[in-house]
């Protein structure tokens, strides 16, 4: 296939389009809008062209907020889209610079992609500029979906939350691989909400909700949405089941936490991905992330354990509905539930300290690779039980990347105390995993 590529060059500054941009410093400039058409330079092959950027650049709490949209103007699709974003000084020196790909990578002609990128402060007055970079694309069917935004609210974290639902209108099995919400309006302060988590499976005709986290300012009033969808492979349904009924705790101190035990009834080991999501009458509440540190062999139950709830308050008697109301429903991902073909390894744990504090267990040791091979992803994992065997909490951490054969790295593990129950009537199970390097 013929490959040509495009470079289009934004620079602010000055006078551009009769609106004055003033640099910009940190952390309170002034927001400016600015929108400029760039021709593409003539070349043998044919050019792409693009619209815009549209760029935004405004102080947020995190450092410098920069958004941004273009069009790809052309009759023909591009894809494999790369952005270069820079900060760069009155003198044209480079501040700081990251690349990041836009929200879709890949447009048909006509289409509209946007970009959001959080900068660190950089202390003194800058200017941006970005680099688009796209490769030819043979036009090919592209799954249709559309996003529905529910709900904006504050969570439990400080953060604030859009909480929504992606439609998938095709028969193709797809995949999230991201999403992207910008404000909207000329009135609208800048603002952007990225995905978390991304790459979630999407069945045909059928739907997923999701959480975005917003960044910049607030209120918004109104949300520009891009999301980045391709056709996968239909996986294989995971036969992963729950053992017991989802269970709701409270410690003393009235600290709500959900338990699953999710056991692997299939032949294959599998990694595990999903969702909790709380309802109350048909509404949304929350929607939390399930994962692993590493994969459920065959016949195995795992225990995991819910404690944090994006897009509930912190305090959680201040919600509008009692929290023995909630309907949780565990939602599995096929895509994120794969089989998993990594050997996983057990790894050496010694408990250095054991403290606990109000409804809190603190445990504190080392984890040791005692094995010949180095290991990545190294994970402590520990499930607390009464005495008759009931679960009473879990919780995991990796404590690196990777441990090195004979390497020790010290870890820690939080747990919560049901209320009623006791840290020394308990019984504790600690195991330490990690997967081996493919090769060895």
């Amino acid at each position: 296939m013929r490959r040509s590529s495009l470079t289009l060059i934004l620079f602010i500054l000055g006078l551009i389009a009769g609106c004055v941009s003033a640099p910009v410093t940190g952390p309170t400039p002034t927001p400016e809008r600015t929108s400029t058409a760039t021709g593409i330079p003539v070349s043998p092959t044919p050019a792409w062209s693009i619209s815009g950027p549209d760029l935004e650049l405004q102080a947020i709490d995190e450092g410098l907020l920069l958004t941004g949209t273009f069009e790809n103007t052309t009759v023909s699709s591009i894809a494999q889209i790369e952005l270069d974003a820079q900060l760069v000084d009155e003198q044209g020196e480079i501040v700081v610079q990251a690349s990041l790909q836009p929200v879709p990578s890949a447009l048909a002609a006509g289409e509209t992609a946007g970009f959001a990128i959080v900068f660190p402060a950089p202390g003194r007055p800058v200017l941006p500029v970005v680099r688009v970079q796209a490769y030819e694309q043979v036009p090919a069917n592209k799954t249709r979906v559309s996003v529905e935004i529910m709900d904006v609210r504050p969570g439990n974290d400080g953060q604030t939350y859009v909480v929504g639902e992606i439609f998938n209108h095709s028969f193709n099995y797809a995949r999230v691989d991201d999403l992207l919400l910008l404000a909207a309006g000329a009135a609208t302060s800048p603002g952007a909400a990225f995905l978390i988590p991304g790459n979630q499976g999407l069945p045909p005709r059928s739907s997923v909700f999701f959480l975005a986290s917003v960044v910049g300012m607030a209120p918004v009033a109104s949300w520009r949405t891009f999301v980045d969808v391709s056709t996968s492979g239909t996986p294989d349904t995971p036969k992963l089941v729950l053992t017991e009924p989802i269970t709701l705790h409270f410690t003393d101190q009235g600290r709500p936490f959900h338990i699953l035990q999710i056991q692997n009834q299939g032949s294959l080991p599998r990694w595990l991905g999903g969702q909790l999501a709380l309802f109350t009458e048909g509404t949304l509440l929350s929607l939390s992330d399930i994962s692993s540190p590493y994969p459920l062999q065959p016949g195995e139950i795992r225990v995991i354990s819910i404690k944090t709830y994006p897009g509930l308050p912190s305090d959680p008697a201040s919600t509008l509905v009692s929290m023995e109301t909630w309907q949780p429903e565990l939602r599995l991902d096929a895509l994120r539930s794969r089989p998993a073909l990594e050997p996983v390894l057990s790894l050496k744990v010694e408990v250095a300290q054991f403290e606990t504090i109000g409804g809190l267990i603190f445990i504190r040791g080392n984890l040791t690779n005692e094995h010949p091979a180095a290991v990545v992803d190294p994970s402590v994992q520990v499930v607390s039980r009464d005495q008759s065997g009931r679960v009473l909490d879990s919780a995991w951490v990796k404590p690196a990347k990777d441990l090195a054969t004979g390497d020790t790295v010290s870890f820690e593990l939080t747990l919560m105390l049901p209320a009623g129950t006791t840290a020394e009537m308990s019984e504790y199970d600690i195991q330490g995993q990690g997967i081996t390097r493919s090769g060895e």
